[in-house]
């Protein structure tokens, strides 16, 4: 029995840069643009409500902050 090899260089199997689509990463470091509108945004409750409790659950500070 007789095996056979190729010692030709090898197909390139990479994609070519062209064909290649970058995405957009969601993560990183947002705009100042971005994070000045969320600033903007954030509507919290007057000094005397915030006054009658001396702790908050995280869901009330994250509903505060209109975040997650």
């Amino acid at each position: 029995m007789q095996i056979a090899f190729d010692f030709s260089a090898p197909p390139n199997d990479k994609p070519s840069k062209k064909a290649e689509q970058k995405v957009p990463s969601k993560r990183g470091r947002k705009s100042l643009k971005a994070l000045t509108e969320e600033a903007n945004s954030i509507e919290l409750p007057s000094d005397e409500e915030l006054s009658k409790k001396l702790y908050h659950s995280i869901s009330e500070v994250s509903q505060m902050f209109g975040m997650n």
